[in-house]
């Protein structure tokens, strides 16, 4: 039905569409978007051990 429709495969249409992203990347086309809206921050555990590690002499 591809062929009949003249579709490239899904493969090839997701490449191209990771180039042309990629593109408008480097361009500035896209918006820039804060860091702070996607990741949040590491919480350090309040029971942290220190960890001693001493070396042994054979």
């Amino acid at each position: 039905m591809l062929k009949s429709m003249k579709i490239p495969p899904l493969q090839e249409r997701r490449k191209a569409n990771r180039l042309i992203f990629f593109f408008k990347v480097v361009e500035g086309l896209v918006p820039a978007m804060p860091s702070q809206d996607f990741l949040t921050p590491v919480r350090q555990s309040k029971r942290r051990i220190p960890l001693n590690i001493s070396k042994t002499s054979k």
